[in-house]
């Protein structure tokens, strides 16, 4: 079973003006190492290999989304996305479970600090432990233990917050997110929306299967 997900809306529910928005993601699965892991790509999705050369290992485990820069943002003007808007999950077969984080983050410095936070991510040593227990499985049968898969992913999640503080970004909502076969993954072959907000902001994402 494919699935798709996507964030088509974002809202920002304080009424601070111009501020720089910026949407980071991470998404595991049961697959285990591919080489051909399709990438998030969409309209409001930054290229990823300019920020860090460490991304290409972790992106055979992870699909890593990274959005543009969403410039002079209020609670008037949301950030506009047309269409499937920011692409988090690629369509590809899980392989009986997908999990997601989302993190939503108000820039003080642009791209730069973008960069930033996913260089000093991948060289996190709790994060190049997690991945490279998940390399010493490749090449076993799929699925790759799932426990395996949650232990790099709780290693990303919990080491955003401190970098971020570290940049003089602002993270302003943290959104988790996880489906198994068995419930379709928690979507429908026309999307199914799950919505998600904190005292500063809102948003939706789809999830898409076939």
């Amino acid at each position: 079973m494919n699935v798709f997900v996507c964030l088509p809306e974002l809202r920002l529910k304080k009424a601070k003006i111009n501020r720089e928005i910026y949407v980071v993601s991470f998404a595991s699965d049961l697959r285990g190492q591919s080489d051909d892991r399709p990438p998030a790509v969409g309209a409001a999705n930054q290229t990823l290999t300019k920020f860090t050369p460490d991304l290409a290992a972790a992106m055979k485990f992870f699909v890593i989304a990274a959005s543009n820069i969403f410039h002079r943002v209020n609670r008037n003007q949301p950030p506009q996305l047309g269409g499937d808007g920011i692409v988090l999950y690629p369509p590809a077969d899980p392989n009986g479970m997908l999990a997601l984080h989302v993190t939503i983050v108000e820039s003080d410095a642009g791209a730069r600090n973008q960069g930033k936070l996913l260089e000093k991510l991948f060289k996190q040593k709790q994060v190049t432990a997690a991945l490279d227990a998940l390399a010493a499985v490749a090449g076993a049968a799929a699925p790759v233990p799932a426990n395996l898969v949650t232990t790099a992913m709780s290693a990303l999640t919990s080491a955003i917050p401190a970098i971020l503080e570290s940049n003089g970004d602002d993270p302003m909502l943290d959104y988790n997110f996880s489906g198994r076969e068995i419930s379709r993954y928690h979507g429908s072959p026309e999307g199914t929306k799950h919505r998600f907000k904190n005292n500063k902001m809102a948003g939706s994402i789809a999830v898409y299967t076939d």
